[in-house]
């Protein structure tokens, strides 16, 4: 089970991510989001979103990388990479 998509999640939502200039990007683009930042492996976050314990109401990874690992099944919404 994993998180809904954006436009389901409310206006001040926690948003976590591992990069540094996707927080920013995400900020500038919605100012009321909360970015939270994350560390550690994929594995661990996905396991934490659905546990809740990631502190985040939705995770944005890299695409690619869930990938390389065989993970990209939970994603529940890829974001345009033109934004």
């Amino acid at each position: 089970m994993h998180r809904p998509p954006s436009p389901n999640c409310s206006p001040a939502s926690g948003w976590g991510t591992s990069a540094p200039r996707r927080a920013a990007l995400l900020q500038a683009l919605h100012p009321t989001l909360v970015p939270v930042p994350i560390r550690g492996n994929a594995d661990s976050w996905l396991r934490a979103l659905d546990e809740g314990t990631l502190g985040a109401d939705v995770m944005i990874a890299a695409l690619a990388g869930l990938r390389r690992l065989g993970l990209e099944h939970p994603a529940a919404e890829i974001l345009d990479p033109a934004v």
